[in-house]
């Protein structure tokens, strides 16, 4: 039998019939050598030559991994093949496919060659910034850079194709955590911050946006475990060990440490040592849960009993015990739902009357509870929690979980 025919893909240059073997090598220019580290770093752009012929042959067995960035209509496709090279197709607004091409409000529909200089791990995009991490610890960015979140320096609002991320050059990534507008590199001196830092959600200090990393105030190498949460201009930083660390807004109390001043560096939360470690985090717009392995806590906006503490306050400003253990928490505007083990709870607003205490939802003889974007649905294997914005795997993410 014949083998199969290698997937030809158009790079847009001028149009040459297919090479008669697979071609995985589309183009020809490195990364120029450079000057030791100074401070800041400037941006390295990746200079590259393009190929001399339009098509590029990847054999379908290769493909190594797809990623699949923006929501429908607007898709941003990266795939990564065994070899470690990159090629994507899609949506361009800002520049995100990191071929060179303009940014532009029409789609592709062709896969072309992103110019890395290197073989890459795996490609996180949000909000169409693009990071590709390689084997070792260098990042290469593109894409939307307009709150400095790519972390190249000023007046990167669209970067066409892929360029370094400016670390100083002793320094390798171990992990990145890209939030909204901001992003957050573990290294073995610490953690870094560039991008977005509203009300000092970046813990660097200050409440200016940085466009360079910068080091985040208290953290060394004994932080690189930890997990990092960031949303509605809040930072939680959970360690392996079990501590809490918070900064950011805090108008609402929502940081939990008793007051209702702004945070610029990473705080320590007071946790209860009989509630055992961190299981997770969720930031919602003025609160903050924290589900514990013996309960759950929360802090922040109570209008209407919200937090479900058994307080009628209208904001709670310390980390406080919620009535019920939940696992997960969705929440919106005066009403809290509140998942436990087997269970389902509602505090808040219900019915016209205030209800600090969370109440049992009964659900039986109904397929479908929601509250705001969030929901909870009757499936054939049970009920199945829908709730935007849960700490998943260090991102922000539409996250589906199981009731029971």
């Amino acid at each position: 039998m014949a083998p199969n025919p290698p997937v030809v893909v158009s790079t847009g240059f001028q149009t040459v019939s297919p090479p008669s073997s697979p071609v995985v090598d589309p183009w020809s220019g490195w990364l120029s050598p450079m000057a030791p580290p100074s401070s800041p770093l400037p941006a390295l752009p990746v200079e590259f030559s393009p190929p001399s012929q339009s098509t590029v042959a990847i054999p379908p067995v290769d493909v190594k991994a797809r990623v699949v960035s923006g929501g429908p209509g607007a898709e941003t496709i990266f795939i990564i093949t065994h070899n470690g090279e990159v090629y994507s197709q899609g949506a361009n607004a800002f520049g995100e496919l990191g071929t060179g091409a303009e940014p532009t409000s029409v789609a592709t529909t062709a896969l072309a060659p992103v110019p890395l200089p290197e073989a890459v791990e795996s490609i996180t995009a949000i909000k169409g910034a693009v990071y590709a991490e390689t084997s070792n610890g260098i990042i290469y960015v593109w894409g939307n850079g307009r709150a400095g979140q790519l972390g190249v320096g000023p007046g990167t609002d669209q970067v066409l194709t892929p360029t370094r991320l400016g670390l100083d050059m002793r320094v390798a990534a171990r992990r990145i955590v890209p939030v909204d507008d901001a992003l957050f590199i573990a290294t073995d001196n610490g953690w870094y911050a560039a991008g977005s830092n509203s009300d000092g959600r970046l813990g660097i200090g200050t409440e200016e946006s940085v466009f360079w990393p910068a080091h985040v105030v208290g953290t060394d190498g004994s932080h690189v475990g930890c997990r990092v949460i960031s949303r509605h201009g809040v930072t939680a930083m959970t360690s392996p060990g079990g501590d809490l660390l918070v900064c950011g807004r805090n108008t609402e109390g929502q940081l939990g440490l008793g007051h209702t001043d702004p945070v610029h560096h990473l705080s320590r939360s007071r946790l209860p040592p009989r509630l055992g470690r961190v299981d997770r985090v969720s930031l919602f717009q003025g609160r903050t849960f924290v589900s514990m392995q013996g309960g759950c806590l929360a802090a922040g906006d109570n209008t209407h009993g919200a937090l479900g503490v058994g307080s009628g306050d209208p904001i709670v400003s310390t980390l406080s015990p919620v009535q019920v253990p939940a696992r997960y928490v969705a929440t919106h505007a005066t009403s809290t739902l509140l998942f436990c083990q087997r269970s389902l709870y509602r505090t808040g607003l219900a019915g016209g009357a205030s209800h600090p205490t969370p109440h049992p939802v009964d659900l039986d003889g109904i397929d479908m509870v929601g509250l705001g974007d969030c929901s909870l649905a009757l499936t054939p294997s049970g009920w199945q929690v829908d709730v935007p914005g849960l700490e998943c795997d260090d991102m922000i993410s539409h996250r589906r979980f199981r009731l029971g």
